[in-house]
């Protein structure tokens, strides 16, 4: 299976996180507190610029710890330890809203593909709902005892999950801040959620080295994997959902039969990647496009 990894040279301080987004031949990290856009092509500007260089984006006065693509590669957002998310119009390179709610750092951001709102995770042990537009958040999603670590949106936009260092996972509706599902079994905090691309399964990582599908519909863990290495800090499917990818920070990358896994629940013998290598640098962030995967990296200054 053909892979693509796209080092990013050039780097002065540890990438906190990024974006790879290869259909628009575009890139964005941050370190430092500000969001680098640079051109994935050499010798190519990026749009609505006059000259080769990387546009930089400002307005965090501290670390930035996740970012978010809105309507494909219009807008980004971005969630920071100055307790703001905010967004950035990636055609002329300007901020454009800061949205303040949050009483504490916002570790994670994610927003709907086909609807104008998003979410956000918080240490105070929140998560909120956002409209684009709007500046003050429309909702309070109370529930965890601790930090919310990562937030994913459903497929349909009328739900999403949220993963906390308390442990557990909790799924919730847009229409109102009670959890639909609790879901129980992690042994540690949870870092990474995502939904399949149909809907039906929930899949988390935590620092317990084990990553859990949960059935929604009956509301359980339906199986886990045991990935045997460091903290998985990435998780993605492919746009057909037969492979899954799981990545550590420091680069070990495994696919995943996902397909077959879920055809044979209660088997063992599935539940073994099919691959796995090292990019052999930091890992930033995985995508999925032209049916491959690509991966942002870069290496560590220290």
């Amino acid at each position: 299976m053909p892979i693509y990894v796209t080092h990013l040279q050039n780097v002065k301080d540890d990438v906190i996180c990024g974006l790879l987004k290869r259909e628009f031949g575009t890139a964005l990290f941050c370190y430092n507190n500000k969001i680098v856009v640079r051109s994935l092509i050499t010798l190519k500007q990026l749009p609505g610029t006059t000259n080769l260089e990387d546009v930089v984006l400002l307005g965090h006065n501290k670390q930035i710890y996740e970012l978010s693509f809105v309507n494909q590669l219009k807008f980004v957002l971005s969630a920071s330890e100055d307790k703001t998310i905010r967004l950035f119009d990636l055609n002329d390179y300007t901020q454009k809203k800061v949205y303040r709610g949050h009483e504490y750092p916002v570790y994670c951001v994610d927003s709907c593909s086909n609807a104008n709102y998003f979410i956000s995770g918080s240490y105070d042990h929140t998560a909120r709902l956002w409209v684009i537009d709007r500046k003050d958040s429309l909702r309070v999603f109370a529930g965890h005892t601790q930090a919310v670590t990562c937030v994913g949106t459903h497929p349909n936009c009328a739900y999403f999950a949220t993963g906390s260092a308390d442990k557990n996972l909790r799924l919730w509706t847009l229409e109102d801040n009670m959890p639909v599902r609790l879901f129980l079994g992690s042994k540690g905090t949870i870092y990474s959620t995502i939904f399949n691309n149909n809907g039906e399964y929930l899949i988390s990582a935590s620092d317990d080295k084990k990553v859990r599908v949960w059935d929604l519909v009956a509301g359980k863990e339906l199986l886990e994997l045991d990935t045997n290495c460091d903290l998985v800090s990435h998780l993605l499917l492919s746009n057909d959902d037969k492979i899954l990818i799981t990545g550590t920070n420091d680069g070990i990358i495994k696919y995943w039969n996902f397909e077959e896994i879920i055809k044979n629940e209660k088997s063992d013998n599935v539940r073994e990647p099919i691959s796995q290598f090292s990019v052999n640098a930091n890992l930033v962030n995985v995508e999925h496009c032209f049916d491959t995967f690509g991966f942002l990296t870069y290496q560590s200054v220290s």
